[in-house]
């Protein structure tokens, strides 16, 4: 049975688990839900997932939500690649380690800038207080020099040193380069992040490039009726 995926592109959370499913070519139903919308919210999607989240999915009757326990659900029932999610011990222990600190560090500033530096300012039409932009960045650019000091310290391959790419860089990723994209200055004087960036995407492609531009059409879409 496929799987049925309810997500919104301009999720980066939902990102993450599509590319997984688009590079790993799982059997899949997609379902979009417009969080611009209000979609998320309706009482029929709340069926689905009661918190009224995206991203979730439902395979043959099982509902799972949250993008780090559909990714490593995902894993091991479709039987990917073992670098996606390794079963030696000490490898996954270094993955789960980023997944941990994910959410309350690198997701946490990130989101909390491009929604008050980029999101706000673009749907209310009303400019951001320098002084509260010029905090949020210094939040963002804090948690950006962690990552790349610490989870990124052999300054080649993925998170955690390992060779090849796993779920931890699919979540990191879609963070980093949706604020880039957003106009933040990512990438000057960190070579390291850079680097490592461009391996993802060579790792993720056709497909890396094919979701960032259905961001950019929904946003650029967005702006045009404002």
């Amino acid at each position: 049975m496929p799987v049925i995926y309810h997500y919104d592109v301009l999720s980066q959370p939902a990102r993450s688990v599509l590319l997984f499913i688009k590079v790993n070519d799982i059997p899949v139903e997609e379902k979009t839900i417009s969080i611009i919308k209000g979609e998320n919210k309706t009482e029929e999607f709340k069926k689905v997932s009661p918190f009224g989240k995206v991203p979730v999915i439902d395979h043959d009757g099982f509902v799972l939500s949250e993008s780090v326990a559909i990714l490593q659900y995902l894993a091991a029932t479709f039987n990917t690649k073992d670098h996606w999610y390794p079963k030696a011990n000490k490898t996954r222990a270094r993955i789960d380690e980023y997944l941990a600190w994910h959410h309350s560090n690198l997701r946490k500033t990130a989101v909390t800038w491009v929604r008050q530096v980029v999101l706000l300012p673009l749907l209310t039409k009303q400019p951001v207080d320098d002084a509260v932009k010029t905090s949020l960045t210094a939040d963002y650019d804090q948690t950006l020099d962690e990552f790349e000091r610490y989870f990124l310290s052999t300054k080649e391959g993925f998170i955690g040193g390992a060779n090849d790419i796993s779920i931890a860089d699919l979540i990191a990723s879609q963070e980093i380069d949706t604020n880039a994209a957003a106009g933040h200055d990512t990438f000057t004087n960190r070579p390291v992040l850079k680097a490592y960036m461009d391996r993802v995407r060579a790792k993720l492609q056709p497909h890396y490039g094919y979701v960032q531009r259905q961001v950019q059409a929904i946003l650029a879409a967005v702006s045009a009726q404002k």
